[in-house]
């Protein structure tokens, strides 16, 4: 397999939660990969942009696959010693939990087939990379697969908030098969810039549509810019890392990554309607026992209030925290900021607050993966 500068792309060791690359130079330098899963991404980038600003992490990246909508976040790590690279991981990990971050952190086989996996599945086989002017072949036996590269231009989108949204969808409807990825980073301006490109995964060379036309035709404008991968360049593309140097501040585009959506959730009986829709198109089971509660899998309390009730929730915390997860929505905006006012509501590992804006993107199936705590 091809090296990037100081390092071999498939010569890595697995750290329970971390990649590590070695440098092979006489002065070594080690880089270090992390893959969160999430669902609700929006919470994860305001604590991981912290990071980045403090330099912790030197960036990272967010990929989306169009048919399964899955969101893995890949941290990139770099340090002269391993050992503060783990330190500075177990202090961004903290960090998450104390916030009550959803997400689930791969590791160990999970996190190798992860992170693997955006050009090939199995690290076992020879591998041969050919490039041509429109596409890269991997070729893995008698096995082919073409990665076609697109960059990605959102600058000048009219309605950035349903972006995602919107390009996952028709890239879809069009029978492709791909990788949307979101580069964050600190420029050397202390700016946080942002970086974007779609990497289409196809088996078949025979009957190749170029996306590009109808992508901007959909959005009337240049989105999308067909880029050619060159072989120095695929170790990037594993990586995640920036692909091109076409970024733009973060704030200008800041609308796409903003919890705000197109529902309507400051009305009790649509949040309610949205509830049980998303529930049953998703083959949740669930029981409502009144208008305030549903009862979600047999493992769910999901409360909804219109303003703050403290003693009522205190009761609720006592009577059920230790039994069941707990979603708690409050629609009044300044009463949301008081929960953490109560006391001891840090401490308890199954529940979590919610605020309207972050009701579209919840995935109720995520806790399928997490254990209730115990704890008496």
């Amino acid at each position: 397999m091809v090296k990037k500068g100081k390092y071999k792309l498939l010569s890595y060791i697995i750290n329970d939660s971390l990649i590590f690359y070695k440098s092979l130079n006489k002065k070594q330098r080690f880089v270090a990969f992390n893959i969160l899963e999430a669902e609700n991404f929006h919470q994860l980038i305001s604590i991981l942009n912290k990071f980045l600003n403090k330099r912790y992490l030197n960036y990272y990246s967010i990929q989306i696959d169009n048919l399964k909508k899955k969101k893995l976040f890949i941290l990139n790590f770099e340090d002269e010693k391993k050992d503060r690279i783990i330190k500075i991981f177990n202090l961004l990990y903290q960090e998450l939990i104390k916030k009550k971050a959803d997400f689930i952190c791969l590791k160990n086989e999970e996190l190798e087939r992860s992170f693997l996996q955006i050009i090939i599945n199995d690290s076992n086989h020879k591998i041969n990379l050919i490039t041509s002017r429109n596409s890269m072949e991997l070729k893995i036996g008698d096995l082919s697969t073409f990665i076609e590269l697109y960059h990605i231009n959102f600058q000048y989108l009219e309605k950035k908030s349903s972006f995602i949204h919107n390009l996952l969808d028709f890239i879809t409807d069009l029978n492709k098969r791909g990788y949307l990825i979101f580069n964050f980073k600190v420029d050397n301006y202390d700016q946080l810039i942002i970086s974007s490109f779609f990497i289409e995964i196809r088996k078949n060379f025979k009957n190749f549509k170029n996306i590009e036309i109808d992508v901007n035709n959909f959005y009337n404008c240049n989105v999308l810019k067909k880029e050619n991968l060159i072989l120095s360049k695929i170790y990037r593309l594993l990586w995640r890392s920036e692909l091109f140097n076409k970024s733009i501040l973060y704030n200008e585009v800041i609308e796409i990554f903003s919890s705000k959506n197109s529902h309507d959730f400051n009305d009790f009986s649509k949040i309610n309607n949205f509830l049980e829709k998303f529930l049953f198109d998703n083959q949740i089971s669930f029981k409502r026992f009144n208008a305030n509660l549903l009862f979600i899998d047999q493992k769910i309390l999901f409360f909804i209030f219109k303003k703050l009730n403290s003693r009522y929730i205190q009761n609720i915390l006592k009577k059920y925290s230790k039994k069941y997860f707990i979603y708690i929505l409050i629609l009044d905006e300044i009463d949301i900021g008081k929960l953490l006012e109560i006391e001891g509501i840090n401490l308890l590992n199954n529940v979590k607050f919610i605020s309207p804006d972050e009701l579209a993107s919840l995935n109720f199936e995520l806790i399928k993966n997490k254990e209730i705590s115990k704890d008496t």
